[in-house]
């Protein structure tokens, strides 16, 4: 496949992107994360990072003067005002290295987007996979990864939209729920099918 194919892939925390990503670029499709990019836009000295600290102020950085994501997330999550005047900052650049991402391959191509629709990103993309999976699954799942609190882990879900929701506005869903290799199965097919068209 030359023609350039944009496959968003997004879910809920804990549902499973990160590892669709991973065996999505197994079988040779290129991906990135817009989580990495975030990260990226933060590093120390960068016009976004400067923007940052001036608005929330140095307590969000740590020792070596670097963005202290936890920090930063406990101010942002629970305060919806907040989060709006982070994403306002961080999502512009996010989306530029998504959108340079996209102009260096063709074929298909992969973006881990996990807020796809809260942050009306389907422009960017052809055809949207979510990752779902119970949502007892994806509570133990975050409990396990990051060690948060319930009260913590609702605050970062009503951030996003319910897997449920955008599973119905998904081209497909991929069911997280059982053993990976089932998981693997499900994208190998996937993946046939879109290099097929």
């Amino acid at each position: 496949m030359k023609r350039k194919f944009v496959i968003g892939l997004t879910g809920g925390i804990g549902s499973g992107k990160s590892t669709a990503l991973a065996l999505f670029r197994k079988r040779g499709i290129p991906g990135i994360s817009s989580d990495a990019l975030a990260r990226d836009c933060l590093r120390r000295g960068s016009a976004t990072y400067q923007r940052v600290v001036r608005v929330f102020g140095k307590p969000i950085l740590g020792v070596n003067k670097e963005v202290d994501r936890a920090t930063l997330a406990r101010i942002v999550f629970g305060n919806l005002k907040k989060r709006r005047a982070l994403e306002r900052i961080v999502h512009p650049c996010v989306i530029r290295g998504l959108k340079r991402f996209i102009a260096r391959h063709s074929g298909l191509v992969v973006l881990d987007i996990p807020l796809l629709f809260e942050a009306h990103l389907e422009r960017l993309v052809d055809f949207i996979v979510t990752v779902s999976c119970r949502p007892e699954q994806q509570l133990q799942r975050v409990r396990e990864r990051h060690g948060w609190s319930r009260a913590q882990i609702t605050e970062r879900l009503k951030a996003q939209w319910p897997l449920s929701r955008k599973a119905q506005k998904s081209d497909v869903v991929l069911d997280n729920s059982g053993s990976p290799a089932r998981f693997s199965k499900q994208i190998s097919q996937h993946v046939e099918t879109l290099r097929s068209h």
